[in-house]
């Protein structure tokens, strides 16, 4: 089954990731944050903001916005 979600971004801390996505929300976007990170090592896996696919390019602008200013 193919999901109909996919990452906007990847974010290098999970505050960041949650900055994120409360932007998006407020423009209508809505997305979920997705934690693979070890608990231990956190240097290791990845935190992504996953969009519905249709909203991608909206919320990569988005994105690109808020790290530009």
């Amino acid at each position: 089954m193919e999901s109909s979600w996919t990452c906007a971004a990847t974010a290098p801390t999970a505050a960041v990731a949650a900055i994120w996505c409360s932007m998006l929300e407020e423009n209508n976007v809505p997305c979920v944050v997705l934690n693979q990170q070890d608990s231990s090592y956190l240097s290791f896996g990845a935190i992504q903001v996953m969009v519905p696919k249709d909203l991608l390019m909206k919320a990569k602008t988005l994105i690109d916005q808020i790290q530009n200013t």
